[in-house]
């Protein structure tokens, strides 16, 4: 029994909301074809990646500023500065503060104590964006402490240019 002319059609049409209006599927395969090749052409239109060091865009163009990272605790004696790039991502060895190491994927540099501010100095791609927190692991009269550990999802920067944070 045919009660419309598309019913000869190897699958049911699909209504419009307003008109019925059936798409064949040799038509929906020519949308999907078209879709995957224009995404297949912006691939290779875009800009190469580039290259990627312990999850850190590392390349000759890059350019590097300085940011100041300072922490005032004033009953600590010794802090760490807690730290990544561009979702906790590592820098390069040479990029690295003097005394850094990498825990877990995760750097840590010692901070240097001026009076009650404790200051870290480090290198970070210009538009990257720096997550932070503090470690602190002993007080100022020198006793060692359970490391207490100071961040939030808020402490992060976006390095622009040389600065203190």
């Amino acid at each position: 029994m045919k009660r419309f002319a598309t019913d000869t059609l190897p699958c049911r049409p699909r209504m419009n909301e307003r008109v019925y209006q059936p798409i064949p599927p040799c038509i929906r395969g020519q949308k999907l074809r078209w879709a995957a090749f224009a995404m297949l052409v912006a691939c290779l239109l875009a800009r190469p990646a580039p290259l990627w060091a312990h999850g850190l865009f590392q390349s000759a163009e890059t350019t590097w500023v300085q940011q100041e990272i300072q922490y005032d605790a004033p009953d600590a004696g010794q802090v760490t500065l807690v730290w990544g790039i561009n979702g906790w991502g590592v820098v390069t060895e040479e990029m690295r503060p003097a005394g850094t190491i990498v825990d877990e994927e995760i750097m840590h540099s010692p901070m240097e104590a001026q009076g009650t501010r404790f200051v870290a100095k480090i290198q970070a791609p210009q538009g990257a964006t720096i997550e932070y927190g503090f470690l602190i692991s002993q007080k100022r009269d020198g006793s060692v402490l359970k490391a207490i550990y100071d961040g939030s999802a808020n402490f992060q920067q976006t390095a622009l240019q040389d600065g203190v944070i």
